[in-house]
C-alpha cells in the first residue's frame, strides 16, 4: 500500500508529548486560572474582550473580506449576552430576597423578559429609549441564533441552513452596538451590586 502524505509538510504538525494545558511560567503567555475571580460576569466579560478581538484584527487586514470571522465574534457576543442577563437575573433575585439560581436554556428573549422586570423596578426613572435598544439588540439576536447553534454550525438538526436571515454585517457597526449593550448591561449590574451591598 503506497504511503500517503498527511498534511503540508512545512505545517506544524502533532508531536509526541503534546499537551494543551501546560503551565508555562511566563506572564505575557500564561493564563492563571488560579487568580480568575471566576463569576458570570467575568466569563461574560471574557467573551465580548475576545470578539472585539476578532473585529480589531479583521478591521486591521483591511483587503480581506472578515466573511469568517464575524461568526466566532458574533457567537462571542451572543455568549456575553446570555451570561450577563443570567447575572442580572441571579443578582436581582438576591437583592429582591429571593434564590439566586442559574436560568437554565439559551434563549435570549426569554433571558430579557426575565431580567427586564428587575432593572425597571429598581430603576423605574430608567432610561426608556436605552432600555428599547437593548431588548431591540437582544431581539435580533434571538432571532438570528434563538438556541445558540446558528453561528456556531452552518446547518442545524434538520439540516436547513443556518443564519439564512442574514446577508451582510457590519464588523464595525457590530462591534460599536454592542460596546453601548455592554456598557448599559454592566452598568446596571453594577447598579444592583451596590444595592445588594447595602442591604439592611
Amino acid at each position: 500500500m503506497p504511503k500517503i502524505s498527511l498534511g503540508n509538510p512545512k505545517l506544524h504538525r502533532p508531536k509526541a508529548g503534546d499537551e494543551p494545558f501546560l503551565p508555562s511560567g511566563k506572564p505575557r503567555s500564561e493564563a492563571r486560572l488560579d487568580m480568575v475571580y471566576r463569576t458570570l460576569g467575568t466569563y461574560a466579560l471574557a467573551y465580548k474582550e475576545a470578539a472585539d478581538c476578532i473585529i480589531r484584527c479583521a478591521l486591521r487586514r483591511r483587503a480581506v473580506y472578515p466573511d469568517r470571522e464575524v461568526l466566532p465574534a458574533a457567537f462571542l457576543y451572543r455568549h456575553y449576552l446570555e451570561l450577563k442577563l443570567k447575572e442580572i437575573i441571579c443578582r436581582g433575585q438576591r437583592l429582591c430576597g429571593g434564590n439566586a439560581s442559574l436560568p437554565a436554556g439559551h434563549e435570549l428573549l426569554s433571558l430579557w423578559k426575565r431580567a427586564r422586570p428587575f432593572l425597571e423596578e429598581l430603576w423605574p426613572e430608567q432610561d426608556r429609549m436605552a432600555l428599547a435598544v437593548v431588548e431591540n439588540c437582544v431581539t435580533r439576536f434571538d432571532q438570528v441564533d434563538r438556541l445558540s447553534q446558528d453561528f456556531r454550525y452552518p446547518t442545524d438538526r434538520k439540516g436547513s441552513e443556518t443564519l439564512r436571515s442574514l446577508a451582510r454585517v457590519d464588523i464595525r457597526n457590530l462591534k460599536r452596538v454592542m460596546a453601548g449593550v455592554a456598557g448599559f448591561l454592566d452598568g446596571c449590574v453594577d447598579g444592583i451590586d451596590y444595592l445588594n451591598s447595602n442591604q439592611p
